[in-house]
């Protein structure tokens, strides 16, 4: 993957060539998803989970 800036609302993201996995983080989602996220897991608060800081899901990139 060529190297490119990802605008996010919280975050600016640099994909490098070598990057291997495209991570999701919980500020990405929409409010209301995120509302059923954490309905989901029967949690309040993102930072119970880590969420604020690490990512929830990523998404393996394609090889060139």
């Amino acid at each position: 993957m060529k190297k490119e800036q990802l605008k996010r609302t919280d975050k600016n993201i640099d994909l490098e060539e070598d990057m291997e996995n495209f991570p999701i983080y919980f500020s990405d989602l929409l409010p209301e998803t995120q509302k059923q996220l954490l309905k989901a897991f029967h949690i309040r608060s993102p930072e119970t989970m880590n969420w604020d800081v690490f990512p929830i899901a990523e998404i393996p990139l394609p090889d060139e």
